[in-house]
């Protein structure tokens, strides 16, 4: 049954995506007006899903790590600073959100490990935490419904 509901999904999170017959029409059907009010929506769209997606993952390490207020809200400053474009989220929807928390993931680890800022910001054990193949969180992020692997 699980794979049933995956696999349903999977199909409508299609139905509307980039290779989508709707995506290929919308264009030269809508107005110029209309397709600026349309694009507004799939950004703002994008850009929910983005954010729901840095919270998740936030708030799932943070009950790991114990991230301080100022580390949450630095970090999800730097996350949220870059919204991913629209073709990074593919395969999600607010159905089925993994792709986009699996990449909220492993941009956090990237972001972590690249930025002397937000590794300065972390401690030690922390910035361990997220970097080492065996931790908590990069077992939770193994083991989060998007099945994703930092780093």
């Amino acid at each position: 049954m699980r794979e049933d509901a995956a696999r349903c999904r999977e199909l409508i999170g299609q139905a509307a995506g980039a290779g989508s017959l709707v995506a290929k029409v919308v264009p030269d059907t809508l107005d110029d007006e209309q397709t600026a009010k349309y694009q507004a929506v799939k950004d703002g769209r994008r850009d929910c899903r983005w954010q729901a997606a840095v919270a998740t993952v936030l708030d799932r390490l943070d009950e790991t790590l114990g991230f301080t207020q100022r580390q949450h809200d630095t970090l999800t400053a730097a996350l949220l600073a870059a919204s991913p474009a629209a073709d990074e989220l593919e395969g999600g929807s607010p159905l089925q959100p993994e792709p986009t928390v699996g990449l909220a993931a492993t941009r956090l680890a990237a972001a972590v490990s690249g930025d002397t800022s937000l590794a300065a910001l972390l401690d030690p054990w922390q910035r361990a935490a997220l970097a080492r193949p065996g931790s908590r969180a990069r077992i939770w992020l193994k083991g989060s419904p998007c099945g994703c692997v930092v780093g």
